[in-house]
């Protein structure tokens, strides 16, 4: 079975990326695996083993074979799909549907609107680069350099962002409620703390005015501003700069240890924000730094 290949000690949900990358499809999977050595299945070893099991695996060799025969009105719309990616869809029609259960397309609904596009990066791989063997000649998949060419997988980067939310949720509730506790009444927490020089304003802010500023501005911008406290409008680095600052005054070591994880962290949240892949060893270490927050609160609330 191909859930016995994978390593179910690992934390890493490799078998999830393997369904999202070939869409299910068992001798896919298995190409795809027989290509990584015992031991060294990783994320980048994944994505790599997929390139090659679309170029020249086994059971792309057989399904190239069986694409090739698709009559040509379905060929016609596999083809416009090849430049657009996505195309709009009313409702299934024949061609489409020989499409679909050939393994090539599934159609998603956006609102109330049909669209069709592959149904995996592999699939999506096999069309590109047997495209002369679907007949069509006119199209050169060796203008297309493959390694730029995004891999359709967001499971790595879906775990990371939740297991930051979980951390950032954390860490700025339990800071609320810390800084409450030490705040004089009638002063918001974030008041006097993290202060730092704007050089648009030229003036030092603290905490309480930077966040201020940006739930103003996203109030201004139509965002649903009134659902968040104000520390959720502190930056992660700006999270990270007040608890070291608060835990080197009151001589915590524990909240010196959140800080340096936390500010660990916002280089993995900026890439997973901007939709950049990152690879199991950097989730891994999220993992690591998830662990070392949590014992270090643990810790301090004993």
């Amino acid at each position: 079975m191909v859930r016995d290949r994978l390593h179910p000690e690992s934390q890493i949900p490799f078998g999830r990326v393997l369904y999202e990358l070939t869409a299910g499809h068992p001798g896919a999977a298995l190409d795809i695996l027989d290509l990584i050595p015992a031991k060294k299945l990783s994320f980048s070893a994944l994505l790599s083993a997929t390139r090659q099991a679309a170029l020249e695996g086994q059971m792309s060799q057989v399904l190239i074979q069986l694409w090739s025969q698709l009559p040509t009105d379905s060929k016609s719309i596999l083809r416009e799909l090849i430049f657009q990616r996505r195309i709009r869809a009313i409702t299934f029609t024949p061609e489409l549907e020989r499409l679909h259960l050939a393994g090539i397309i599934h159609k998603k609904q956006i609102g109330k609107q049909g669209y069709i596009d592959f149904c995996s990066w592999y699939a999506e791989l096999l069309v590109h680069l047997h495209a002369g063997r679907l007949g069509f000649s006119d199209i050169d998949s060796s203008k297309v350099d493959m390694d730029e060419f995004m891999p359709r997988t967001s499971t790595i980067c879906v775990e990371a962002f939740r297991v930051i939310n979980e951390i950032e949720t954390l860490a700025r509730n339990y800071i609320s409620v810390q800084l409450g506790l030490r705040t004089e009444p009638g002063f918001h927490y974030l008041m006097g703390r993290a202060r730092k020089y704007n050089p648009e304003s030229k003036i030092e802010e603290d905490a309480f005015q930077r966040a201020e500023d940006w739930q103003n501005r996203s109030a201004d911008r139509g965002l649903p501003a009134e659902l968040n406290p104000l520390i959720a409008y502190l930056s992660t680095r700006d999270l990270a700069n007040l608890i070291e600052e608060l835990g080197a005054k009151l001589h915590l070591p524990e909240w010196l240890r959140i800080a340096q994880a936390i500010r660990t962290l916002s280089d993995v949240r900026d890439a997973v924000m901007h939709n950049q892949l990152i690879d199991d060893s950097e989730l891994e270490r999220l993992y690591e730094l998830q662990a070392d927050i949590y014992n270090a609160l643990s810790k301090q609330s004993s």
